[in-house]
C-alpha cells in the first residue's frame, strides 16, 4: 500500500521489517509514524526510541506495532500482551515478547490480587518509574523494579525492602528501596502499609513492621494491627480512645474511619468520616486532637442547650469520664431529685449504660435512653419529651396502704415536681 498522509508517502508493505508500521529507518514513513507529532517515541519528525524522560520503547523499530496497540481499543498500548494487568495467576506472569528474552523466575501471582484488585492500588505503588514507559520498564534484561511509592506510604521508615529471588535481577536506582538481600524469602519489610501506624501514649510513637511473605497466607486487618474485634480480626484496636469506643455497642472501624477496607487504605492518612470533624493532623505519628462534630459527644436532652447540640470536643486519647460529654451529674427532668438519694448512680435507673464515673458498656451511646422499669427506650435527638416509669420499686406503698405490700400504685411523670404524695 502506497498513500499521501500529511504531504508525506507512506509506505506500508509489510507488518515487520521495512515499510512496516515504524521501521526506523531515516524516512519516517511509516504508516503509524507519519501522524505522530507529540508521542514518546517514533515521531513523524524523526525515529525516536527513547523518550524525553529517558524511558526505552519495550520494542524496537519495525516489530508489528499492532502487537500491544490494538485496534480494537483505539491503538491504545495494551499491557496484557506481556502480562496480565494486574497478573493475577501464574499463566499471566511476564512472558517474553518478540524482543527479548529469559524469565523474571516467579511461577506464582503472590498477592497481586489483593493489592491491585482488592486494594485498587496502582502498579506505581511498588513498582516506582517502571510502569508503561517508565524508565526501566522492560528494559530487555528482565530486572524487576523494586520501589514503594509516596513518602506518606514509607515516611515512617527509611529502609523499606523486598527480600526477593536469589535469580532475579531487582532495579533499585530510582527508588529509596534496598533488595540486596535476595535471601529467597519474598518479603516486605518497614513498609507502611504493613505496620501499627503509631503507638505510644500521644500518637507519635514509631510504629512496628509485619514482614508478609508475597506468596503466603491472605492478611487480615488483624495481621498488621488491631482491629474492631470481630472476626476475623480477633483482637480490639488499643491506641488512643479506641477501646473506650469499640466498647460501644456496634461500633466498629467503619463508624469512625472512611474507606476501611477500600483503595484509600494504607495511603498514609487517617481518615475520619467528615462529620465527625477531626481537627488533628491527617498523617500518622503526629500526635492526637479531638472531634468537633460528634453527634455522640452531646447533651442529649439539653442542660441548658439544644438538644442533641454538642458541647465538648474530647481529646483522643484522654482518660475521659461521663463529664467529657454531658454534666455528670444531669439537671434535666427529675435527675437532681434522684441522684439526691442515697447511692444512686447513673447505673441504678440506666440498663448497662454507664455507672456514673466510667463511659464503657453495650448500651451507652446506642441512641435509646434506656431505663429500667417500664420506661420506654425513646431516640432523644429530636424528642424532648418525657415520659413516666410504670414499675420502679421505689415508686411504691411501702406497706401497703390500701394494698398489697410493696405494689407500685403511681407512675410520676419524670421531670414533674412531685411530692411525697405523689
Amino acid at each position: 500500500m502506497k498513500e499521501t498522509i500529511n504531504g508525506r508517502t507512506v509506505k506500508f508493505f509489510r507488518p515487520e521489517g521495512t515499510n512496516s508500521f515504524a521501521d526506523g529507518d531515516a524516512t519516517p514513513d511509516g504508516i503509524c509514524q507519519v501522524c505522530h507529532t507529540k508521542t514518546d517515541y517514533f515521531r513523524s519528525s524523526g525515529l525516536l526510541t527513547t523518550s524525553p524522560s529517558g524511558s526505552v520503547h519495550p520494542e524496537a523499530a519495525g516489530v508489528r506495532c499492532t502487537t500491544c496497540h490494538k485496534h480494537e481499543i483505539g491503538f491504545k498500548a495494551d499491557c496484557t500482551g506481556c502480562h496480565g494487568y494486574p497478573p493475577v495467576s501464574a499463566d499471566t506472569m511476564v512472558k517474553a515478547s518478540s524482543s527479548t528474552t529469559g524469565t523474571t523466575q516467579s511461577v506464582t501471582a503472590g498477592a497481586h490480587t489483593k493489592h491491585a484488585i482488592t486494594k485498587a492500588y496502582d502498579c506505581s505503588f511498588c513498582h516506582v518509574n517502571s510502569v508503561g514507559s517508565g524508565a526501566t520498564h522492560n528494559t530487555g534484561d528482565w530486572t524487576v523494579t523494586l520501589g514503594f511509592s509516596g513518602t506518606a506510604r514509607t515516611g515512617v521508615s527509611a529502609n523499606s525492602e523486598y527480600k526477593g529471588q536469589s535469580v532475579v535481577s531487582y532495579n533499585t536506582t530510582t527508588t529509596t528501596t534496598t533488595t540486596t538481600d535476595k535471601n529467597n524469602s519474598l518479603t516486605c519489610s518497614n513498609i507502611y502499609c504493613h505496620s501499627t501506624v503509631q503507638s505510644g501514649a500521644d500518637g507519635t510513637g514509631a510504629p512496628t513492621y509485619l514482614n508478609p511473605v508475597w506468596n503466603g497466607a491472605a492478611l487480615a486487618c488483624g495481621s498488621c494491627h488491631r482491629g474492631d474485634g470481630s472476626a476475623p480480626l480477633g483482637t480490639t484496636m488499643n491506641s488512643g480512645s479506641h477501646t473506650k469506643h469499640l466498647a460501644i455497642s456496634g461500633a466498629t472501624c467503619a463508624t469512625c474511619h472512611t474507606a476501611s477496607t477500600a483503595s484509600s487504605h494504607a495511603d498514609g492518612s487517617i481518615n475520619t468520616l467528615p462529620t465527625l470533624s477531626y481537627n488533628g493532623s491527617a498523617a500518622p505519628r503526629a500526635g492526637f486532637s479531638s472531634c468537633s462534630t460528634a453527634s455522640c459527644h452531646n447533651t442529649v436532652q439539653g442542660e441548658g442547650a439544644v438538644p442533641g447540640t454538642t458541647v465538648t470536643t474530647p481529646a483522643w486519647g484522654s482518660a475521659s469520664a461521663c463529664g467529657a460529654c454531658h454534666v455528670s451529674s444531669p439537671t434535666t427532668g427529675s435527675h437532681t431529685k434522684h441522684l439526691a438519694a442515697s447511692g444512686v448512680t447513673c447505673g441504678s435507673c440506666h440498663t448497662t449504660a454507664g455507672d456514673g464515673s466510667s463511659m464503657p458498656t453495650s448500651n451507652h451511646l446506642n441512641t435509646n435512653i434506656d431505663v429500667a422499669n417500664g420506661y420506654p427506650a425513646v431516640n432523644p435527638i429530636g424528642d424532648n419529651t418525657y415520659s413516666t416509669c410504670s414499675t420502679a420499686s421505689c415508686h411504691n406503698t411501702v406497706q401497703g396502704e390500701g394494698a398489697v405490700s410493696g405494689t407500685t400504685v403511681t407512675t410520676p411523670a419524670w421531670g414533674s415536681a412531685s411530692a411525697c404524695g405523689a
